[in-house]
């Protein structure tokens, strides 16, 4: 499968299909939420914007990494009990 380019109406900024950052950023954007510009290992350690959460919303974003290392995180966003909206290369 080819990874196109997409553009989003809402903000004009344009994402690569294939990244899931600017996916589960353009979804929060679309409901009307701004995320400051910062990547996943970067949200991964901030303190200011970020925090966890025992019981996460719709729209909140999960962070999987596979280690204690964040470089590289993989981000979705919460859509209800047990649904993550998230963009991987395999299908499952």
């Amino acid at each position: 499968m080819r990874h196109e380019t997409v553009v989003s109406a809402q903000q004009g900024r344009v994402a690569w299909a294939g990244d899931c950052q600017l996916f589960a950023y353009e979804v929060v954007a679309y409901f009307g939420y701004a995320i400051p510009d910062l990547r996943s290992d970067e949200l991964w350690r901030d303190a200011k914007t970020t925090r966890a959460v025992e019981q996460p919303t719709r729209l909140d974003l999960v962070l999987f990494a596979k280690d204690a290392d964040p470089y590289g995180a993989h981000i979705g966003v919460v859509w209800g009990p047990g649904a993550v909206l998230h963009l991987r290369k395999e299908i499952g």
